[in-house]
């Protein structure tokens, strides 16, 4: 049977092992919940630029509409529409309709932007997380070989103060 020392030495030796396996494990979840959150940010990004050329299209629809209800209430109205106010207001719903794209396009693209941002942050903080997950394993074990040899010199002292 082991003498108490032994036992020390095996118990350290497996709590050291049993550490460093949880640190391990922890930095693996914690790696992996920041990639997945990660990956659900890019694709949160995508769904903004699906959503701004969704958004643009539909404004350029509601401008054709417009445009064709103006020329429409123009020639009801017997002007004539290729000069004047009403090729004025043409011009003018056409820009209104290129500022509103641009409006549209930025609002999206920034928000994309910032979507694209955090995912690049997620990436970085895994990386992070898996480093201190082997830093936590490299502690682990050597605390628990600090705590061996501790107990290895304690027996040795022993040994010799009973020879003596």
């Amino acid at each position: 049977m082991a003498d108490p020392a032994t036992w020390a030495i095996i118990i350290t030796g497996t709590s050291a092992v049993v550490s460093a396996y949880s640190e391990r494990q922890a930095e693996k979840a914690e790696e992996s919940r920041l990639k997945y959150n990660a990956a659900v940010a890019e694709r949160d990004a995508e769904a903004k630029e699906q959503a701004k050329v969704i958004e643009q299209n539909q404004k350029r629809k509601d401008t054709r509409k417009l445009l064709a209800r103006q020329r429409a209430a123009i020639a009801a109205g017997g002007v004539v529409g290729t000069e004047g106010t009403p090729v004025t207001l043409q011009e003018v719903t056409a820009e209104d309709e290129t500022f509103d794209l641009l409006m549209i396009g930025h609002k999206f693209d920034v928000a994309a932007a910032r979507d694209r941002s955090r995912a690049t942050g997620l990436r970085q903080q895994a990386k992070e997380a898996r480093a201190e997950g082997r830093r936590g394993v490299g502690t682990a074990l050597f605390s628990g070989a600090a705590d061996i040899a501790a107990i290895k010199i304690e027996q040795n002292l022993a040994k010799k103060q009973r020879v003596r």
